[in-house]
């Protein structure tokens, strides 16, 4: 599963259980459900080291996720992704963003498919951590009972990579690692309009 803190390569088909034995895989370079923004900067690696000092609790839906303190005054406040400047630049043109909160995914663990819940329509996920043979994978309904449609959504370490929450997506990490995600989920703003506004946001 994925955990929230209170503050959480590909790999052959043939590792897969017999439900996955039905999909469909298709090229991911194009697609509508989510876009790499190779054109913003990365963000710095102590986000990574923030993620892996906090304790991490699971709610119902939701695997392992943590808010990240508004309040804090600590000596590592100025770490809080909600201070970044792309964070408040993104705030004041969507005000449906939704705070940001780390997520972990445990090794040899499977955050089963889902859409996000509580209003969010669109994410944006920032990978922190990258384990090999841990993948991300969208997937849409055929016109043939039991098959899928699958994208592989790769993500750069460190770099933001907006998504449509509303289509169905999971997390499978066979690592002996766990993988550490800045997420910031979005309500009351489409895929296609977040994803616009960051194409052409220039810090």
């Amino acid at each position: 599963g994925v955990q929230t803190c209170v503050f959480r390569s590909p790999f052959p088909f043939s590792v897969m259980t017999k439900p996955w034995r039905s999909v469909i895989c298709v090229d991911n370079s194009m697609n509508e459900f989510f876009c790499h923004l190779k054109h913003l900067p990365l963000i710095p690696s102590k986000f990574l080291e923030h993620a892996q000092s906090l304790r991490y609790e699971t709610p119902e839906e939701h695997g392992h996720f943590t808010k990240l303190n508004l309040n804090a005054r600590g000596p590592d406040f100025k770490m809080h992704f909600l201070t970044h400047p792309f964070y408040i630049a993104l705030k004041k043109a969507f005000p449906g963003v939704m705070g940001a909160v780390y997520a972990k995914t445990n090794p040899n663990e499977l955050y089963d498919w889902h859409t996000d819940k509580g209003g969010v329509v669109t994410g944006i996920n920032i990978l922190l951590s990258d384990p090999a043979d841990c993948i991300t994978l969208f997937r849409t309904k055929t016109n043939i009972p039991l098959q899928y449609k699958i994208y592989r959504c790769d993500y750069e370490q460190f770099r933001p990579t907006v998504f449509d929450s509303t289509v169905e997506h999971c997390v499978i990490n066979l690592s002996q690692e766990p993988r550490y995600l800045l997420r910031i989920p979005i309500a009351d703003a489409t895929y296609q309009e977040v994803r616009d506004y960051l194409l052409d946001y220039r810090n």
